[in-house]
């Protein structure tokens, strides 16, 4: 009984060391992990808007959590970069969705895309996202086909760009 109860506090220790262990590897590289997914999600901003040649975040709240502002070398603006997220069955998507000033959708971009991988793929597919290119942000997107293999994620996308479409067309008719 004796050996029994010294197996249990020595397991109860080695448990607590490791605790404080991840958590103190976790309080260290806290930063650097938030500020390499920040690099990566600014690095997609170039393939939206390749001629761009800074941006300006606007932090908003209306299910889009980031308006990121394209400008060119003269500072004008060339459009806007919208970052939204949904949840799903499956898991997240996050994206980017840039507008050029004649609002139309140029670009989608994933910054986060956690879905069963054989889903994934398909909604990765640039004929998928060729579907929302050109379309212009008062495209109504009720009878949109999202018929891929991946039902789910696919309407989640689309769902998204529906999103930031009306909040692009509400924000530009104040």
């Amino acid at each position: 009984m004796k050996d029994k109860i010294f197996i249990g506090i020595k397991l109860f220790l080695v448990a607590g060391i490791s605790g404080l262990l991840l958590f103190f590897v976790n309080d260290f590289t806290e930063d650097k992990i938030l500020e390499n997914n920040v690099s990566k999600e600014e690095s997609k901003y170039i393939l939206i808007f390749p001629e761009s040649e800074s941006y300006e975040k606007v932090i908003i709240n209306a299910g889009i959590s980031t308006k990121i502002v394209a400008k060119n070398n003269d500072g004008q603006i060339i459009g806007t970069i919208y970052s939204a997220n949904l949840l799903n069955d499956y898991g997240n998507i996050s994206v980017l969705i840039g507008i050029n000033l004649e609002n139309e959708i140029v670009g989608i971009e994933y910054v986060e895309l956690n879905q069963t991988p054989t889903y994934a793929v398909k909604v990765k597919e640039q004929q998928f996202l060729d579907k929302f290119i050109g379309n212009d942000t008062n495209t109504n997107y009720d009878d949109f086909d999202t018929r891929i293999g991946a039902t789910y994620s696919a309407t989640t996308v689309k769902d998204l760009v529906d999103l930031i479409s009306k909040y692009h067309q509400e924000v530009n008719n104040e």
